[in-house]
């Protein structure tokens, strides 16, 4: 599986990284309104690899590692860093780490959550976390098997998440985000590799103040990621940033206002 997705367009490089628990391929629609005028490409990140262990993430520090590790292989330099979520937190890393490789950085409501939160989750042992934390229990035991496509859009389209996608968003989901299997059709990102990002959620309060590159952080409306006291604080770290709040959405935002978010983006870079 390629790890290195290109789109097509003509003109500066911009790159997406996406956020846990989807594929690049679920940012079609929205990715499609970049491409008269950039060349616009996907990273896959690690949990989409060939027979990768969900034990081996420490840090999302490692996914950072990876798209330096991958952009060097391509002879990528001063791209359009577009993050969402963990591809956020994995592009503001990176350009940390490695501003010459980007020329400007876009964070969609990165997984900048509150110390109060973050503090517990990181000081105890994974197997209270899986129980304290409702949301690694559920990615872990999240449904991963339909017997096809049909029964899966019955059932995910009457979940609330799902009911709020753009309906070409959610074809793409049941098209990309699910492949074939003997049993039917299962989740092409691992629900174990899911719950383990959610187990390791970093502290990255120390890290938004070094942010160097150009830098738009959008923040949801209806962010679970991002408190109103987050946002506030965000301001203050982040001097070399600009900032703007999307309204009437939540964190999956690209997937809720795809068309409505590009044009946000656009008319920054």
């Amino acid at each position: 599986m390629l790890k290195k997705i290109e789109i097509g367009g003509s003109g500066p490089k911009l790159q997406l990284v996406h956020a846990n628990a989807y594929t690049p391929e679920c940012y079609f629609q929205f990715a499609q309104y970049f491409e008269d005028s950039y060349h616009v490409h996907f990273l896959r990140q690690r949990p989409l690899w060939a027979n990768q262990s969900p034990g081996q993430l420490r840090h999302w520090e490692l996914f950072a590692d990876d798209l330096i590790d991958m952009m060097e292989e391509h002879g990528d330099t001063q791209v359009i860093g577009l993050g969402h979520s963990l591809g956020a937190v994995a592009t503001c890393m990176a350009s940390i780490k490695r501003p010459d490789l980007f020329k400007q950085v876009v964070l969609i409501d990165p997984v900048f959550i509150n110390r109060g939160r973050i503090d517990p989750l990181r000081l105890m042992p994974i197997v209270l976390r899986d129980r304290l934390f409702p949301l690694i229990k559920i990615a872990a035991n999240r449904r991963n098997m339909w017997a096809d496509r049909t029964e899966a859009r019955e059932h995910l389209g009457s979940k609330k998440v799902f009911q709020r996608f753009d309906p070409k968003v959610f074809d793409d989901f049941l098209n990309y985000a699910l492949v074939d299997c003997a049993d039917g059709v299962t989740l092409a990102y691992p629900r174990s590799w899911e719950a383990r990002v959610y187990e390791t959620a970093p502290y990255v309060w120390s890290l938004i103040k070094k942010i160097s590159v150009p830098t738009l952080i959008i923040k949801a409306e209806y962010s679970d990621v991002i408190s109103q006291q987050g946002w506030q604080r965000i301001k203050k770290l982040a001097t070399n940033s600009s900032f703007h709040e999307f309204k009437g959405a939540g964190h999956l935002v690209p997937f809720e206002n795809p068309e409505e978010l590009a044009k946000l983006i656009l008319s920054h870079i």
